[in-house]
């Protein structure tokens, strides 16, 4: 397994590592990207900027697995009140005028952050209300068939 870890995605025996890489590949095969090379980029932009969110939200789960109560609180304080803010904010003003992250159709970008999105959703209800747009977004994602059989068939896990 390279670099050690998972998630490896492996293609006629070839691996393909790292989550973001994995769903911009799996985009691209199932048109789920766009042709044009900026669009593109502000949707890799766009993935990238909500999977950084990512180890701040770890935190607090991982504060609140390991029994620190205290510590859990003050770190979703913070993530709620400081980190998550400005970037649903920038996130939201991107949809200003679109429906979709890269123009006019949904991308696997779209799919990354409603999925994301959601998941901080559940542990903290009011976190797209002040993003209109973006809980849209996010709200329209979740309900495709497909993606909302899955939500209601996965394991539950902590993050």
């Amino acid at each position: 397994m390279p670099y050690g870890k998972v998630p490896v995605l492996y293609v006629d025996d070839k691996p393909l590592c790292q989550s973001v890489a994995i769903c911009r590949y799996l985009g691209r095969v199932h048109d789920l990207s766009v042709d044009d090379p900026w669009e593109s980029a502000k949707g890799d932009e766009v993935a990238d900027t909500v999977h950084d969110l990512l180890p701040h939200a770890a935190q607090m789960v991982y504060a609140k697995l390991g029994g620190d109560g205290e510590k859990a609180k003050m770190l979703a304080t913070e993530f709620y009140t400081s980190t998550l803010p400005p970037v649903m904010r920038e996130l939201d003003r991107r949809l200003e005028g679109r429906e979709w992250f890269c123009g006019d159709k949904m991308t696997w970008s779209d799919i990354f952050v409603a999925c994301y999105l959601s998941q901080l959703s559940a542990h903290h209800e009011s976190s797209l209300d002040a993003a209109p747009r973006l809980k849209t977004l996010v709200e329209r994602v979740v309900k495709l068939p497909q993606i909302e059989k899955w939500l209601k068939e996965r394991p539950e896990t902590p993050m």
